[in-house]
């Protein structure tokens, strides 16, 4: 029933079958998001939406929030160039932090379009405009896509999915990688070649994960594998090429697009596969009259404009509608990304895909929305690196290989200096003079209060147990220790309990009825046990939930 409010495109049909047999309109997941929660992120006025209230719906209740995102926007006079960097210097540090959690601990061993493939373009851009770019950061995000994409090279020579959406997946990568100056090798072409080979008789690619906005439907599907094949073409084949992109051309001039996405995605498609501009000018001309009042670009009909919608559709009229970026619509289109820029150089924005991996935090900002925002600040970045002109004298970015191997020359020196801080003080006393910190006397009744029930049993929420000090040094699903002993400020358990990272506050603002917040004292009471050294003084337990 849950599942039955997650349409794009606001169709009932399927949540009115399931309550015409005897469902329950307001079945909550473990989460407490029903079908309107679902069905309201794409929009408060959709059929869908009108049905499920008519079915009993009720709104459910809003999850307070420990930030006031409306107080942290940019100053006005801060020039474009250092909002780019902002922008840059943030979409490195989270980039590093994805790889890390996602990549480096965790055996999925994935690597994002949201905070890597789109990134990489902006970086690359960046660079050509003089921005800094942390090349150590950026060897560190391609190290982990050669380890991912290499051992997926067979797959595609077989032709099976050598990765879930491949079109997109595939598209997205190598649209990143080429901006850095990736040459063609034996991998892009058994990717390229898959695409081919999986290409429909009518021109385009097939789908398989919905997740708005960043893929879903067959022109986006269409698109990036064009793009693809547009960048690394097969060698030796460039009659079979051709026909690639002229079936793929036939099918997007002929195909009806349902969404904004499709439109956009349409446009992309058909300029990477050889349209000139002068043909296109219609179809810019149609993305051009979905702004709003004030010049932006919203994802869905019925939703608030902005970065990932805005930034998206300046890409596409500037890259194959060749729309200047001092064109009267692409300058009102920045004047909005402007004004919604946050301080620390991100966009916010709102997720509405299906929340089917575990949250953790990657160090970019905006909570449960962190992930899409920053692709949204990718699009945002690109669409600002636009009305740069790129400079003569700026110093290009070293190959990729030289940039992976930057990279690699620092990861032995990083790993020994993070062995040190996780091994430093494991029993220490009092430091600066002060007080020892007890365990059982100071600590323990904080933790009993307000996260035992969560974190203990044979199923502790999130993976994550207190019930020795083991497990607060193993941390929990993300992979990151929740105590650094020696570390007080750094470790998580700190800063989860302090509300710094919106979404993961420990306990959860919407449980704190139940389970206090930690106050001020507490706070610092556990961060100086830490910075102590952790010392437990009492025998391990496991004790089951109250």
């Amino acid at each position: 029933m849950v599942f039955a409010g997650y349409s794009e495109q606001g169709d009932p049909a399927i949540a009115r079958l399931l309550v015409e047999r005897g469902a329950n309109v307001n079945e909550a997941n473990e989460a407490g998001a029903t079908a309107l929660t679902f069905a309201m992120k794409s929009g408060p006025h959709s059929q869908l939406v009108a049905f499920l209230r008519q079915a009993g719906a009720r709104t459910p209740p809003a999850v307070p929030s420990a930030k006031a995102f409306s107080a942290r926007h940019m100053p006005d006079d801060v020039p474009v160039r250092d909002r780019a960097q902002r922008a840059i210097d943030l979409l490195q540090r989270a980039s590093t932090g994805f790889v890390d959690n996602r990549f480096v601990r965790d055996e999925a061993k994935c690597v994002s379009r949201h905070h890597q493939y789109l990134a990489a373009v902006a970086f690359a851009w960046g660079a050509e405009r003089g921005l800094h770019i942390d090349a150590a950061a950026l060897g560190h995000q391609l190290a982990a896509q050669m380890e991912m994409w290499h051992p997926l090279e067979e797959s595609a020579r077989e032709d099976e999915d050598p990765i879930p959406d491949a079109p997109v997946q595939i598209g997205y990568g190598l649209m990143g990688l080429h901006a850095l100056g990736y040459a063609p090798d034996a991998m892009t072409e058994a990717f390229v070649r898959y695409l081919v080979n999986a290409q429909n008789p009518d021109g385009s690619w097939h789908w398989t994960d919905l997740r708005p906005p960043l893929e879903g439907g067959r022109f986006a599907a269409t698109a990036w594998a064009v793009r693809a094949v547009q960048l690394y073409p097969l060698p030796n084949s460039e009659v079979e090429t051709r026909a690639c992109l002229s079936r793929a051309r036939r099918w997007l001039w002929k195909a009806e697009p349902a969404t904004f996405s499709d439109q956009v995605s349409q446009l992309m498609g058909l300029g990477w596969a050889g349209e000139p501009p002068r043909k296109l000018r219609g179809l810019a001309s149609s993305i051009i009259g979905r702004r709003g009042p004030d010049g932006r670009w919203a994802q869905l009909a019925g939703l608030e404009s902005d970065a990932w919608a805005t930034g998206e559709a300046l890409f596409a009229l500037h890259e194959a509608g060749r729309i200047s970026a001092a064109d009267t619509a692409y300058e009102r289109g920045v004047q909005f990304l402007l004004r919604t820029q946050y301080e620390d150089g991100s966009w916010w924005v709102h997720s509405r895909t299906w929340p089917f991996q575990p949250h953790f935090d990657s160090g970019f900002p905006h909570g449960n929305d962190q992930w899409i925002s920053s692709g949204g600040t990718a699009w945002a970045t690109m669409a600002l690196l636009q009305t740069m002109e790129p400079k003569a004298s700026s110093r290009p970015l070293s190959p990729v290989e030289a940039l992976v191997a930057s990279y690699a020359r620092t990861k032995a020196s990083q790993e020994e200096e993070a062995l040190g801080r996780r091994t430093a003080a494991p029993n220490g006393m009092g430091t600066g003079g002060g007080r020892v910190v007890d365990f059982t006397r100071d600590v323990d009744p904080v933790l009993e209060r307000s996260c035992i029930k969560c974190h203990s049993g044979e199923k502790p929420k999130a993976r994550f147990s207190i019930t020795s000090r083991e497990a607060l040094l193993k941390g929990g699903r993300s992979g990151e220790p929740a105590v650094v002993p020696g570390q007080g400020g750094d470790s998580q358990l700190v800063i989860f309990a302090s509300d710094e990272v919106e979404d993961l506050e420990m306990p959860p603002l919407k449980h704190r009825d139940e389970f206090p917040s930690l106050s001020a004292s507490e706070i610092n009471l556990i961060r100086t046990w830490i910075d102590q050294g952790a010392s437990w003084n009492r025998a391990p337990a496991n004790p089951s939930p109250l």
